[in-house]
């Protein structure tokens, strides 16, 4: 969305670097799929940005630590977060 709005310039179509950023690299992509939307939906009322609840949902499901400096994600219980 920040690319598409010229906030951030990454130098190519957003497609391809998302490719780029992600071809023989250790990230995955997971899509969001029923059981993350679901999830998402379910999470306790601390942050009510729809997107960075669905980003939440994936790395609870995902057991995976989010790296984030936002306050409000840091508070859902369970939630493993780095950021220094």
């Amino acid at each position: 969305m920040l690319a598409g709005r010229g906030r951030v310039n990454v130098g190519m179509p957003i497609h391809e670097w998302i490719d780029e950023a992600t071809d023989g690299s250790n990230i995955r992509v997971i899509p969001v799929d029923k059981q993350i939307a679901e999830y998402a939906g379910r999470l306790p009322d601390i942050h009510g940005d729809p997107m960075d609840r669905i980003i939440i949902a994936t790395s609870l499901l995902q057991e995976a630590t989010l790296v984030t400096k936002d306050h409000w994600i840091r508070q859902y219980p369970d939630l493993k977060t780095l950021w220094e």
